[in-house]
């Protein structure tokens, strides 16, 4: 897929008007309700393993083991890298009637069919 989410909160606006000259696929998203509030909403999709996160053993993926500890003890803090993913996973939820009808803009997708049919099980 080819956009970035940028909360439209604190500096997001300045962020994505400074970017955006240099690059494109920016979306501006309001973040709904509280980080506990947008993590439980992403739970099932974690639930369901419709979430791939890299093995850390993988050689240049131990962030992952971080990423985990994270969504596993959130709401502790740190917390920013969870409810990034929730917000992910909760703006991906939002394509699901597009994907369940095979009309989402294949601009978001860009010759990734793969990753098309992935998301099209999961949501």
């Amino acid at each position: 897929m080819r956009f970035k989410l940028v909360e439209k909160k604190a500096n997001g606006a300045a962020v994505i008007s400074t970017l955006a000259t240099e690059f494109s696929g920016f979306v501006g998203i309001e973040p709904e309700g509280s980080k506990e509030a947008r993590m439980y909403a992403a739970s099932p999709d974690y639930a369901s393993h419709c979430v791939f996160v890299s093995d850390p053993a993988m050689p240049g993926h131990e962030w992952s083991l971080e990423h985990i500890e994270e969504v596993c003890h959130f709401p502790q803090e740190p917390n920013d890298r969870g409810d990034a993913a929730s917000q992910a996973i909760n703006f991906l939820g939002t394509l699901r009637p597009h994907l369940q009808n095979g009309d989402a803009p294949r601009s978001l997708f860009d010759g990734q069919e793969e990753r098309r049919a992935t998301l099209s099980r999961c949501y």
